[in-house]
């Protein structure tokens, strides 16, 4: 137990290789979670909202099954865009108004509670990686800035829909703004990816990052 608390602590490779793992995980359950509650309630937003959390955990398993040699950005970068996609049809769908509205209180604490723990977990996983020059852990990075990113939106619409009076103009034109401006930015991360030459960089371990 020592042996693993130590590795975690000094091998930038083993600790980002086991928060992605864990965020997989998780957003794989919740995804499916949310997939359900959604076919049961007939419910678009939930949905698109599961859709987009089953594709991130897939996307983050192949990062980690593939790590060993990725030697190419570029196909991740599709991968942002598809899950930008995804982003698209739960902003498409809460501006519709199925979004947060309606929704029962638990499940409203359910999706504020997680969305603000992917924010924090994300945002302690680019920490991590903000110096790191390889290829893998750059992927991982863009990939945590976009669902850092996508958790501000979730939970900046349960927000508005649990204190608010449901989706009035302004929270409208609220999610409108905040929706866009995070599509944009993941594009230009997607853009970012694809572009980037498929440069190997040298694999070395980075301690005490």
């Amino acid at each position: 137990m020592k042996t693993i608390l130590r590795k975690f602590r000094t091998d930038l490779d083993f600790r980002a290789i086991l928060m992605m793992s864990i965020s997989a995980i998780f957003n794989g359950a919740y995804g499916i979670f949310i997939l359900i509650v959604g076919n049961i309630n007939i419910d678009a937003y939930l949905i698109s909202s599961g859709g987009y959390y089953l594709l991130l955990s897939f996307v983050e398993g192949v990062v980690i099954m593939r790590r060993k040699i990725i030697r190419n950005m570029r196909p991740y970068g599709f991968f942002l865009m598809l899950l930008d996609l995804a982003l698209s049809a739960m902003t498409f769908y809460a501006l519709l108004g199925q979004g947060m509205k309606g929704q029962h209180e638990i499940m409203m604490i359910t999706i504020a509670t997680y969305s603000f723990c992917r924010i924090g977990i994300s945002i302690k996983n680019m920490m991590n990686l903000r110096k790191s020059r390889d290829v893998t852990l750059t992927i991982m990075r863009c990939i945590s800035f976009s669902s850092a990113l996508v958790g501000t939106l979730t939970l900046t619409m349960s927000m508005l829909a649990t204190f608010g009076e449901g989706y009035d103009q302004m929270a409208i034109i609220m999610v409108s703004i905040v929706g866009l401006i995070i599509f944009i930015i993941n594009f230009l991360i997607a853009v970012y990816l694809i572009i980037n030459k498929p440069i190997l960089f040298k694999k070395s371990k980075q301690k005490g990052v």
